[in-house]
């Protein structure tokens, strides 16, 4: 092999040289456009110019602590400053010390939020795209963000026989189920593995309507939330913007069930692209009662010039996506870019919200909507915040979708 051959070889090699990937929850980045564009991880501190925007993901606001756990996240921008946070009882917020009339209009919205014991909010992170310019007078607007809830609106479900999931509870062996009392005309007897003061039934509409109930803890924060918003909103300017996935209709359901009635799965059938005008009109009037209607009528009762409505398709489609409800899709105001759905994020798999029930253990697991990423994808999303950010500049490029809280300083570098 001559020593061409393995220059060559080397030159192949380092043409498919695997870039390092972007952690899930990056802080600084430095991203590079061109024609090979490229983001890798950066100490911020090492940065002499201020960031080029501010990447925001908000996470997602779902989660009972028992079956999965309780994420409540939401930002906050105004102005330069973007701010990550969590709503949940019990972790106070403590204060990065930033000035001046942005910052202290969030921290009066924060504050208010936070309840009267200061307690209720905890600041993830706080950052600031600072400029040279000078601020104007007129009074800074906050911007809420919240992320990805799907509350679930249900319809009532007709009865079902009691008798449709087998009992468990009864012995399917040979010797003394009810093929052995078929042979010799005896009585089944019942099995000795019987569950003592198990609350589950075998209906499973009772599955599904538990399924539901597992969003309560959700929606009881949101009212929380929007009501001590609401509060605030009397004495000073604030504005909400919901980033897609406020809630679905669930319609009806599918259930499988193992023959002998040990185990189950119950999987929502849900109205794809229902928007507010849908909402109001066809199934508002239908859907059971409910803190999660509660909450979603509480969210869109707020005036309209004081709260953006965005929406997001379910699943992820490369073409053809099919209506997202009547909102708009993204949100271009003041200093930021607000998106319902993460493009180019086309290839994760979205897994629908099930339960699965353990009828002879007594015992339920309910799961919401899981996202399941492929690898790579925070730089993926990184690249196309900043190649937007490119064609109209802001301080904030904010959205949703991922479940991944992140609040990262970009800078860009363009070739």
């Amino acid at each position: 092999m001559t020593s061409a051959d393995l220059d060559h070889d080397h030159a192949h090699a380092h043409d498919h040289e695997v870039r390092p990937l972007l952690v899930d929850r990056p802080e600084a980045v430095r991203v590079t456009l061109g024609a090979e564009p490229d983001a890798r991880e950066i100490a911020a501190a090492s940065e002499g110019a201020p960031p080029s925007f501010l990447y925001v993901d908000c996470g997602a606001w779902m989660g009972d602590g028992r079956h999965v756990a309780v994420q409540r996240c939401f930002a906050v921008v105004c102005g330069e400053h973007a701010v990550l946070c969590e709503f949940q009882a019990g972790r106070p917020s403590r204060d990065p010390g930033h000035t001046g009339p942005e910052a202290q209009a969030i921290h009066r919205l924060l504050a208010a939020l936070a309840g009267p014991q200061r307690m209720d909010v905890a600041i993830r992170r706080w950052c600031v795209r600072k400029r040279g310019d000078t601020p104007t007078g007129a009074t800074p607007t906050p911007t809420v963000f919240l992320p990805d809830m799907h509350l679930p609106l249900v319809g009532r479900m007709p009865d079902l026989d009691p008798d449709l999931v087998p009992d468990p509870n009864q012995a399917r062996c040979w010797c003394h189920g009810p093929i052995f009392a078929r042979i010799d005309g005896a009585a089944a007897r019942a099995s000795v593995y019987r569950v003592v003061g198990s609350r589950l039934t075998r209906n499973p509409n009772d599955w599904f309507y538990a399924m539901a109930a597992s969003y309560n803890a959700a929606a009881e924060d949101l009212v929380r939330f929007l009501d001590r918003l609401g509060r605030h909103g009397a004495s000073a300017p604030y504005h909400l913007v919901h980033l897609g996935g406020l809630f679905d209709v669930w319609a009806g359901y599918k259930c499988i069930f193992q023959s002998m009635g040990f185990a189950g799965l119950v999987e929502p059938r849900i109205i794809a692209g229902v928007g507010e005008r849908e909402l109001a009109a066809q199934w508002l009037d239908v859907v059971l009662e409910g803190r999660p209607k509660t909450a979603v009528t509480r969210l869109i009762q707020l005036p309209p010039e004081r709260r953006t409505l965005l929406s997001a398709p379910h699943g992820h489609f490369a073409h053809d996506a099919p209506p997202g409800g009547d909102a708009p899709r993204l949100l271009r105001a003041g200093s930021f870019l607000a998106e319902s759905r993460p493009e180019p994020l086309t290839e994760c798999l979205d897994q629908p919200p099930h339960a699965r029930v353990g009828v002879f253990e007594g015992k339920a697991q309910y799961l919401p909507w899981t996202r399941v990423r492929p690898e790579g994808w925070r730089r993926e999303l990184v690249l196309a915040a900043a190649s937007r950010w490119a064609e109209s500049g802001f301080a904030s490029y904010v959205m949703a979708h991922t479940y991944e809280p992140c609040l990262a300083e970009i800078w860009v570098d363009r070739r």
